[in-house]
């Protein structure tokens, strides 16, 4: 897990190409002119699923994922997420191809994640967002999902 800001992102961009692309995307997305939906950047090996969503849940579900990376940004908002290495947590669901996620129980790292936040989480890391900071907060994210043969 790579936990960083918008400033400071392109030091990781030198990783993978798909992790520069999805990158560039975020340094040039403005939190103004995007909507909920997917974004296309490279077919099905770099996209981006951006959502808008109230913080409400209490208590953590982490997921992870075999085949996508997931980069994390925060546009507006704020939440808390936690992350752990996935084999120390209680599998709670079977990993679906389909959705590539696997679902998770347990306990974590937690940290604030207010606007300009960027999370780089690996297969190997599993993650709970979307969990309240200090008080339930109105959040607008783009998760870039970058296959990890991109």
């Amino acid at each position: 897990m790579i936990l960083t800001d918008l400033a400071h992102m392109y030091r990781y961009a030198p990783l993978s190409a798909g992790i520069a692309l999805g990158l560039r995307f975020l340094e040039s997305a403005a939190a103004d002119t995007l909507s909920p939906g997917r974004v296309t950047l490279d077919g099905d090996r770099v996209y981006v699923n951006v959502m808008e969503y109230e913080t409400a849940q209490k208590n953590p579900v982490f997921e992870a994922h075999r085949r996508y990376i997931d980069i994390q940004c925060v546009l507006r908002g704020a939440e808390r997420m936690e992350a752990s290495p996935a084999e120390s947590l209680t599998p709670s669901r079977d990993y679906d191809e389909a959705s590539d996620c696997a679902l998770y129980t347990g306990h974590g790292c937690s940290f604030d994640a207010p606007a300009g936040t960027v999370v780089i989480f690996f297969p190997e890391d599993a993650h709970a967002p979307c969990l309240p900071a200090d008080a339930p907060s109105r959040v607008l994210k783009a998760v870039v999902k970058v296959a990890l043969d991109a």
